[in-house]
């Protein structure tokens, strides 16, 4: 029921297969996975720990990444949120913002291509993460705003969109309220980043 530290058979292996509780028929599941008769696509949905211990949010904060122990990585989870192996390559490209600056009551459209790049058809989970630069309150690192799960064929491509609104950015500030801040803001798609500046800011009671 809960996670096994791996951390030294890891480097050993080219790949590890999460299958949780599979059930009865599980085996035919991972057999059929492991013989490539499927392409696996699940992503992880927490951050695997490398140590006893090592408990990390994927929404960590920057001062978390700070070494207290003098070469001994604050943030090294064996695995991330949201990582997963797939039997094929895909490559992100284009990360367009509908603009730079938006607006009190405007909403943000953001579009990635996603290419399969490799031989085999496959399903990707493409995420959406959202960082805030500053506020008055110490943001969090990266914060999962959506996702989009498409199938590729080999050499295919499909444009993926998302839509930001002031909903999306906001948090709990000190006063126990909903608060979403004017700033500047970082988009995270794969290896790809924009930044942008939103003039939204309002406070709200916690609900």
């Amino acid at each position: 029921g809960r996670p096994r530290i791996i951390s030294e058979i890891e480097p050993l292996a080219a790949g590890v297969l999460m299958a949780y509780l599979p059930g009865d028929e599980g085996g035919q599941a991972i057999a059929e996975i492991l013989y490539g008769e499927v392409n696996p696509s699940g992503k992880l949905p927490y951050t695997y720990p490398r140590a006893s211990g090592d408990l990390i949010h994927y929404d960590y904060k920057y001062s978390e990444t700070k070494d207290p122990q003098f070469g001994n990585k604050a943030i090294n989870p064996q695995f991330a949120f949201g990582d997963g192996l797939s039997y094929t390559t895909f490559q992100y490209s284009d990360l367009v913002l509908s603009q730079a600056r938006v607006g009190t009551l405007d909403s943000l459209r953001i579009s990635v291509t996603v290419t399969n790049v490799g031989a085999r058809e496959g399903m990707e989970a493409v995420q959406l993460y959202v960082r805030d630069e500053y506020a008055s309150i110490t943001p969090s690192a990266k914060r999962l705003r959506g996702f989009s799960k498409i199938n590729l064929q080999p050499g295919e491509k499909k444009v993926v969109q998302f839509c930001l609104g002031a909903h999306d950015l906001r948090f709990v500030d000190r006063d126990d309220c909903w608060r979403v801040e004017a700033g500047d803001y970082t988009v995270m798609i794969g290896p790809l980043s924009k930044a942008f500046y939103a003039a939204w800011d309002s406070q709200e009671t916690l609900k």
